[in-house]
């Protein structure tokens, strides 16, 4: 909904202080102002000159940095969402797709690696989703990290790998991996047990 009147958005202002603070900046030759001269305000906006909120979002998921040079397609088939910066230029290359791709080599850029996954290459606002496929809520919104449900869900299952409770199980080992109906709280490995000596 449009806002009456002059009544703008937080983003808006915020968006907008930050453009005229940048201008600002580059007038300037003082050490002081050289954080804002090097900062990437990127944002593509829309007609009221408000920032495209899930472009904000996009790079909250996280990307590889490399740009790629593409036509403006929010969600397009390559992974890059909101790819073009406000000037036309290509500002990043595909999404990240959770946090397990993230390096700490520069080639990927997060916003905060808990919501990395929210909105991945397939160009999906997990957080707008409202679609719930289970019990847990998977489909509906976004659950941090990793759509994970249940917080230390390994407890759910015994230490061979077998649900605690039919009734209440998330997590359970299928003789060659852990699968159940939450995500796996924990780096996937082999079950290894042994028996009491």
């Amino acid at each position: 909904m449009d806002p009456p009147g002059d009544a703008r958005s937080d983003a808006w202002f915020i968006h907008q202080l930050a453009l005229r603070l940048k201008a600002k900046a580059q007038q300037s030759n003082d050490p002081i102002d050289e954080p804002l001269r090097a900062l990437d305000w990127w944002y593509p906006e829309d007609e009221l000159g408000d920032t495209k909120m899930e472009a904000v979002l996009a790079e909250i998921n996280g990307w590889h940095t490399q740009p790629v040079a593409r036509d403006v397609d929010p969600g397009g088939s390559d992974g890059i969402v909101f790819g073009i910066d406000r000037d036309g230029n290509p500002h990043h290359g595909p999404q990240v797709n959770g946090f397990a791709e993230l390096k700490a080599d520069g080639s990927t850029a997060c916003g905060a690696w808990i919501y990395s996954g929210v909105f991945r290459r397939d160009g999906v606002n997990k957080a707008n989703s409202r679609k719930s496929r289970d019990y847990l809520g998977h489909g509906w919104g976004f659950s941090w990290p990793s759509d994970r449900r249940i917080i230390y869900n390994r407890a759910s299952a015994r230490p061979d790998g077998h649900p605690w409770s039919e009734r209440k199980k998330l997590i359970w080992w299928d003789s060659e991996k852990w699968t159940g109906i939450d995500v796996a709280g924990f780096v996937q490995g082999n079950l290894r047990i042994t028996s009491p000596k």
